[in-house]
């Protein structure tokens, strides 16, 4: 009897023991009590999270799938990881050699710069961000609405930026004058007609 309460009082230190080796994990705070003006939102955040690994518990609340896609017109296939798939959090990262390479943004949503530059803000905004007005490529071909910041606030060494038309609330022709890879002044007063739009944002590390 005595060796049987021995025992069982070794195994009851033993369960003590690891259960204050693994405390519980606080719970993430819910998505939507995160406000869109939070840094949280920023890509420069995410970016420091990716290199520092910290992006697991930071953006635990956001599902992670790994998949391949193809870039640089097919000849290049790099990993990548949705977060926030299917919703209007969703961005991809693309990696290289397992580094994070690239943060792809294409949907409207809470994402920005930490200059406030957002998909779906207007070349207005883009303009006032960068401090100088862009210039930009014609559309409908490989690079369609490619943005040259000059010598702008936003850091081209870190950000690609592309814009587009808005085509559901523009006459259709519109854009014929803007096709191709001709370079476009932001400030030319036929622009205006376009509605112009950012439609992607890239951070590049």
């Amino acid at each position: 009897m005595k060796n049987y309460i021995l025992l069982l009082t070794v195994v009851l230190i033993a369960i003590s023991c690891k259960n204050q080796e693994r405390p519980a994990l606080e719970p993430a705070v819910p998505i939507a009590e995160i406000p869109e003006d939070a840094d949280y939102w920023t890509l420069e955040h995410l970016a420091e999270s990716l290199k520092d690994g910290s992006y697991l518990d930071i953006y635990q609340e956001l599902d992670m799938n790994e998949t391949s896609m193809q870039f640089e017109e097919g000849s290049v296939r790099r990993k990548v990881m949705f977060m926030g798939e299917g919703t209007s959090n969703e961005l991809f990262i693309s990696f290289e050699n397992e580094a994070p390479y690239e943060i792809f943004v294409l949907k409207r949503g809470p994402w920005r710069t930490k200059g406030a530059l957002k998909v779906g803000s207007s070349i207005e905004q883009l303009n006032e961000i960068n401090g100088v007005p862009v210039q930009f490529a014609g559309f409908e071909w490989d690079h369609s609405g490619y943005v040259i910041l000059g010598d702008g606030n936003i850091d081209a060494d870190h950000y690609s930026i592309s814009l587009s038309p808005n085509y559901a609330d523009i006459p259709e022709d519109a854009v014929n004058e803007f096709i191709g890879d001709q370079i476009y002044d932001s400030k030319d007063p036929d622009v205006e007609k376009l509605q112009l739009y950012v439609d992607r944002i890239v951070y590049k590390f």
